[in-house]
């Protein structure tokens, strides 16, 4: 059975996910920067504040890793799929060489 080939992926679906990986980063330092470090003083501010940042920066890499395995994944898929599609084309040599005799 050949595998169905993937849609190409459109730039557009490519910047929305870029840019949603942006928002997603953004929103974690948001919301661990100024709730998380209410109340606290001196060097206890920079400590939280330099977590959140870390935290927010693990966030993106994080989303990056799972969108460069998905596009892994897509081209492993592809391949896959081209080779099923060549195996079952009819070679020109393979009938060729069925006539001849050989």
């Amino acid at each position: 059975m050949a595998r169905p080939r993937l849609r190409e992926l459109s730039p557009r679906t490519m910047w929305l996910t870029a840019v949603v990986i942006a928002v997603l980063t953004a929103a974690a330092v948001v919301v661990l920067w100024w709730p998380a470090t209410a109340g606290l003083n001196g060097a206890e501010v920079v400590s939280a504040r330099l977590d959140a940042l870390k935290v927010g920066l693990s966030v993106a890499v994080g989303s990056g890793g799972v969108v460069a395995l998905y596009l892994s994944w897509r081209r492993q898929h592809s391949t896959e799929a081209d080779l099923d599609n060549r195996e079952r084309a009819p070679s020109p040599t393979r009938s060729t060489t069925r006539l001849s005799g050989g």
